[in-house]
């Protein structure tokens, strides 16, 4: 993942996370990243270094208001870690009991 380099002509992205055959573009909005774009490149190719690490990734449905589903999560980070970062707590609702995803890097 990094910040885009501006490299493409028609895509609005704030940031880029992919891999070498396929990318995500996320735009900002407030705190956080939403996903506005899909592209079949290299990550390293539209992105700017240093490439940064995906912590987590986590889901909600468009009438939720609380993010209460973890799809992926780094082996370094803990539920109680992301809730620590300003601004994340009041938008996620999972219990540190929860079954927890399959942590890889």
């Amino acid at each position: 993942m990094g910040n885009y380099d501006g490299s493409g002509n028609y895509l609005m992205a704030d940031k880029i996370a992919g891999t070498t055959t396929a990318a995500m573009g996320f735009v900002r909005d407030g705190l956080f990243y939403y996903p506005n774009s899909a592209l079949k490149a290299d990550v390293k190719t539209l992105t700017a270094k240093p490439f940064l690490k995906v912590s987590a990734i986590l889901v909600k449905g468009i009438i939720d208001e609380k993010y209460s589903n973890m799809t992926y999560i780094a082996k370094d980070i803990s539920i109680s870690d992301i809730a620590k970062i300003p601004g994340v707590s009041c938008k996620i609702d999972l219990l540190p009991e929860s079954p927890q995803v399959e942590q890889t890097d």
